[in-house]
């Protein structure tokens, strides 16, 4: 499940990430997109970021390069996460030298839109 996850979000972005629980189904790419509005400095300072968090992979930047990670322990509890994490680095002197933005794809045992 975490490796078609993984894959449809390669292919397709926030709009692919989809909850499989039927109870409480989840809009994601909604959810993040409101998450990410609440932020008023990215949008300014940081607009290719936030462009390419909102819009990956069609948003594709040369200042900001991808990695899919995976973890393993949650309290006591083992599980499977996936995040990607981005480095970001400003093509201006004016802009910040670099920012990493961590952002949950997957998690098998909780869910939760969240963006370091």
């Amino acid at each position: 499940m975490a490796l078609e996850a993984l894959q449809s979000y390669i292919q397709g972005g926030n709009t692919h990430l989809d909850i499989r629980d039927k109870q409480h189904p989840a809009e994601v790419a909604e959810t993040f997109r409101s998450l990410l509005s609440r932020s008023k400095a990215l949008p300014v300072y940081l607009p290719e970021l936030d462009r390419y968090l909102l819009d990956y992979p069609e948003a594709g930047s040369e200042t900001s390069s991808p990695s899919l990670l995976g973890k393993g322990k949650f309290r006591t509890q083992a599980h499977a996460s996936i995040v990607q994490a981005i480095v970001y680095r400003g093509p201006r002197s004016t802009d910040p030298a670099y920012a990493i933005a961590v952002k949950q794809l997957y998690a098998s045992h909780y869910f939760e839109t969240a963006l370091t």
